[in-house]
C-alpha cells in the first residue's frame, strides 16, 4: 500500500537513513501486507515480470524447475513461465523449460545459456536481456519470442558488459499500454563491483533487433529536456547510489510506471537499513527521490 501526500515545498522528512536522494514529496510511506505473501517454485529465483496484451503476466526465472518444479526437477539455467488470474488466486504454467513445460523446446538449458532480469511485452512480442554467463565479464544479448515464450531467437551481436550491461526494461501497462512515448527504454550499468551508476538506453520497437538504432541518455539541456547520443561509452547516468549492492558483477534495477500516481518506481538492492531501496521520479531519467 502506497500512502500518498500532498505536495509540500519543504517535502517530508525521510524516516530511513542512508538514502542517496531526498525524500519523495509524493509518496509518504509504504505498508507491506505480509498476510498476502506466498512462495512457489522452490529453487528458482530472479523473476522479472511483464504484462502482455493477452492479459497474462509473463516471467523468467533462473535455475530450478520453475512452477511445480524443484532445484533438481526440471532444472534449467533460464526458464519462461506464464501467470494467469488475479494475485490472490493466480495459476502458473511453465512455458519454456522447467517441470512439465508447454513447449518441447528448451532454449536455455544449462549454465552456459544465461540468466535474465529484464523482460518486456510490446507489439505482440516478448523481449528479454540475457546475461550469457560466457566469460567474466560476460556478454549481454537480446532474445525475443513471437509465440508468447514458446521459442526464442537470440541476437548475433552483444554488449560488452564492462562498458554497458543492459539488464532490465521499463514496463508500462498491459501490452505496453500507457507508454509515455513510442520508445522502449532499458536500464543497465557497467560490470564490476566499483560501479554505482545506472544508465538508460532507448529504441523504437521496430529497431530493437538493430543496436545501431539505439540511443543513450546524455543529460538534460538548458530547458530540462533529455538529450540522447548513439555512443554509450560517453552517456550520462540517470541514477547513482553509493550504497548499491552489486550482484554477480552488475547492478540490476527494476523500473515500472504507476499510472495511478503518475510516477516511475525504481527498485534497487540498497545497503542498510535492510536490502531494498525504492525510488520515484516523474520521468524515466529522473529526478529521483527516495520512497523507502
Amino acid at each position: 500500500v502506497l500512502a500518498l501526500m500532498p505536495l509540500s515545498p519543504a517535502g517530508p522528512v525521510l524516516a530511513q537513513s542512508a538514502g542517496p536522494y531526498p525524500a519523495s514529496d509524493v509518496i509518504d510511506s509504504i505498508t507491506w501486507d505480509w498476510s498476502t505473501h506466498t512462495k512457489a517454485a522452490p529453487g528458482s529465483d530472479l523473476w522479472p515480470v511483464t504484462w502482455a496484451d493477452d492479459g497474462n503476466l509473463y516471467t523468467a526465472w533462473g535455475d530450478g524447475g520453475g512452477f511445480g518444479g524443484t532445484n533438481s526437477d526440471g532444472r534449467v539455467s533460464l526458464g519462461i513461465a506464464r501467470m494467469e488470474g488475479p494475485p490472490e488466486s493466480y495459476s502458473a504454467v511453465n512455458i519454456n523449460g522447467g517441470a512439465t513445460p508447454e513447449s518441447s523446446i528448451v532454449s536455455f538449458p544449462d549454465s552456459n545459456t544465461g540468466k535474465s532480469l529484464g523482460l518486456l511485452s510490446v507489439a505482440g512480442a516478448l523481449y528479454m536481456w540475457v546475461n550469457t554467463q560466457n566469460a567474466n565479464p560476460p556478454e549481454f544479448k537480446l532474445a525475443w519470442s513471437t509465440d508468447r515464450g514458446a521459442t526464442w531467437d537470440q541476437s548475433s551481436w552483444s554488449f560488452n558488459s564492462a562498458v554497458f550491461a543492459p539488464s532490465t526494461c521499463l514496463n508500462f501497462g498491459r501490452g505496453y499500454a500507457g507508454a509515455s512515448d513510442n520508445y522502449i527504454y532499458f536500464y543497465g550499468g557497467e560490470w564490476g563491483s566499483d560501479s554505482k551508476d545506472v544508465y538508460l538506453g532507448r529504441a523504437l520497437p521496430n529497431g530493437m533487433q538493430d543496436p545501431s538504432t539505439y540511443e543513450y541518455f546524455n543529460g538534460l539541456d538548458s530547458s530540462g529536456n533529455p538529450t540522447w547520443i548513439s555512443d554509450v561509452t560517453v552517456s550520462q547516468p540517470v541514477f547513482t547510489d553509493p550504497n548499491s549492492i552489486e550482484f554477480n558483477g552488475a547492478l540490476k534495477p527494476q523500473v515500472a510506471y504507476n499510472p495511478g500516481i503518475g510516477r516511475y518506481l525504481l527498485t534497487w538492492w540498497h545497503k542498510g537499513p535492510g536490502g531494498l531501496g525504492i525510488f520515484d521520479a516523474p520521468a524515466p531519467w529522473g529526478p529521483w527521490t527516495t520512497v523507502y
